[in-house]
């Protein structure tokens, strides 16, 4: 093997470590959600679109990780936490990022009965609605709005927060810039 073929089998073995370590934060973000009273709304589901298919190689790998919750304290609220790996999102939004970001996302809807049931295609686009609003920050600071309902989202009011995933060093970080996201957005409901 010569010393570029290690290079790959280095960075092949860089991407292993980098998925072990968004799993780890990921069952640490149920666990501290859990402590919150929020459990998984679609089992161990982590990621979405990624294929096996030879001519779509550029979802081989996933752009993102996700987990999405429910509570039975408040059963009109649906959040996600949402990890960017990519600018190659799909649309809309085309985000451009430029680091690995770790989104929260709180949806409130009128009822119970329009949170979305199974994660289906207009689902998996609401995990990129922090890179849509405009005037967004990657600070942790929440931003909350009103949503305009649409054939894709029956939502009343969006909220969400953002901060680059390097600064998620440990569970405590996590429960201070991510976490405790969602326990301001449910105050300011």
């Amino acid at each position: 093997m010569n010393s570029s073929g290690a290079q790959v089998l280095g960075a092949m073995q860089q991407v292993r470590g980098l998925f072990r370590e968004l799993s780890q934060m990921l069952l640490s973000a149920d666990y501290l959600m859990g402590q919150a009273g929020w459990k998984p709304a679609f089992g161990t589901t982590t990621i979405s679109e990624a294929t096996y298919n030879v001519n779509r190689p550029n979802l081989w790998l996933p752009n993102f990780v996700f987990r999405i919750y429910d509570t039975n304290t408040h059963p009109e609220l649906w959040g996600a936490i949402v990890v960017a790996l990519s600018n190659e999102l799909p649309e809309p939004p085309k985000a451009l990022i430029t680091e690995p970001l770790v989104h929260g996302l709180l949806l409130e809807y009128e009822s119970k009965d329009k949170v979305p049931a199974r994660l289906d295609a207009a689902t998996y686009k609401l995990l990129f609605l922090h890179e849509a609003i405009s005037g967004r920050t990657h600070d942790g600071q929440v931003t909350t709005m009103p949503w305009v309902s649409n054939d894709t989202c029956q939502a009343v009011k969006v909220s969400t927060w953002t901060v680059p995933m390097v600064e998620v060093t440990d569970s405590e970080v996590l429960k201070t810039r991510v976490i405790q996201g969602f326990v301001a957005a449910v105050q300011e409901k």
